[in-house]
């Protein structure tokens, strides 16, 4: 028998036929609006101290490639640069928009949705199975 779709083919299935036409203005305005949220605290992360030390061991060991670290302009592979720039956007934990100070709501609104929407994700077996 064959091994059932993790979450994570799931999700990037969904993901990867999704079409612009598809989705409805107020997720297009809130995906802006997480975009320059995200792009302001990469900038702002730019030089604090984690980043510096993370782009320092990348500048060593990572690849060359066409992705762009933020705020750098340096050039280097699709995993250097991803983890570069998602340092950045979470080192200073300013990356979560909320109208609350009620803490960081990314772990909650994840946990959520993966409960409300695939059942299964209540008992996930490890990262094995996303």
């Amino acid at each position: 028998s064959s091994m059932p779709d993790t979450i994570t083919a799931t999700m990037a299935r969904w993901a990867a036929d999704l079409r612009y036409e598809d989705l409805g203005e107020q997720a297009i305005h809130e995906a802006r609006r997480y975009l320059l949220d995200s792009l302001g605290c990469a900038f702002g992360g730019y030089r604090q101290e984690d980043a510096l030390i993370a782009l320092e061991v990348l500048a060593e060991t990572g690849g060359s490639g066409p992705c762009t670290i933020l705020g750098s302009g340096e050039k280097t592979d699709p995993v250097s640069a991803s983890l570069a720039n998602a340092l950045m956007v979470r080192v200073m934990d300013y990356n979560d928009i909320t109208t609350t100070s009620t803490g960081n709501k990314t772990p909650r609104t994840l946990r959520t949705s993966f409960r409300r929407h695939w059942p299964a994700a209540n008992g996930l077996a490890g990262p094995a199975r996303i």
